[in-house]
């Protein structure tokens, strides 16, 4: 069972430079989707450009001052989602926009966080965690992760020392299992001298490609 905290991956990870984690929106498919909710539809043409793809950073999504919550919300989920989602659970979460933008900045527990958001419709634990990460919330002093089913998968998989899984990747199991998440993956970034992200960005990246 080879360890994060040990060579060569404890270099692999070190190095991963996060902000640069890139990924190609496609900007036919999220016109689409914006155009067809009434209240979103003017962000059509304030944020898609004229091109095919959109680039996101996640360094862009951490640091860039947006002119709105709504306007970096909408960044965030083009960013996770950016062939536009499973069914049509994008489109039920930006018909609730502004009310995801009133929960996002809270400075609450994890459980009040997380059922703060996932009582509204199309939003689930992979789009929470992905808010919290990118609004720089933290739990139980632990920074915000993304945790999604392919890296629950890999937890749950144990090839990693040092990190469990959730029983599954229901929602239920992984949102139990989220502190645990956070607590261990700090653990061994505190270790090492670099921040959790590192570790999340890894998993999602190569997580399951050794052993």
């Amino acid at each position: 069972m080879p360890k994060i905290a040990s060579h060569p991956y404890q270099d692999i990870v070190s190095h991963l430079p996060v902000d640069d984690h890139t990924i190609e929106v496609n900007v036919k498919v999220w016109r689409n989707i914006l155009m067809k909710i009434p209240s979103v539809s003017k962000y059509a043409k304030s944020i898609l450009p004229a091109s095919h793809q959109l680039p996101i950073k996640r360094g862009f999504l951490k640091h860039h001052t947006f002119t709105t919550t709504e306007e970096k919300i909408i960044h965030i989920l083009m960013w996770g989602y950016s062939s536009g989602g499973r069914g049509k659970n994008i489109q039920y979460a930006l018909g609730h926009l502004h009310q995801i933008a009133s929960l996002v900045n809270q400075n609450t527990p994890w459980p009040q966080y997380y059922r703060g958001l996932k009582a509204i419709p199309g939003v689930g634990i992979s789009t929470i965690t992905k808010l919290a990460y990118f609004f720089h919330k933290s739990f139980h002093g632990h920074p915000a992760l993304i945790l999604d089913s392919q890296i629950a998968d890999i937890l749950i998989s144990g090839t990693w020392s040092g990190l469990s899984g959730p029983a599954n990747t229901n929602e239920k199991s992984m949102e139990k299992h989220y502190l645990r998440y956070l607590a261990e993956t700090q653990i061994i970034a505190n270790s090492l001298g670099f921040s959790s992200d590192k570790i999340e960005l890894f998993l999602f990246l190569l997580g399951k490609n050794f052993s």
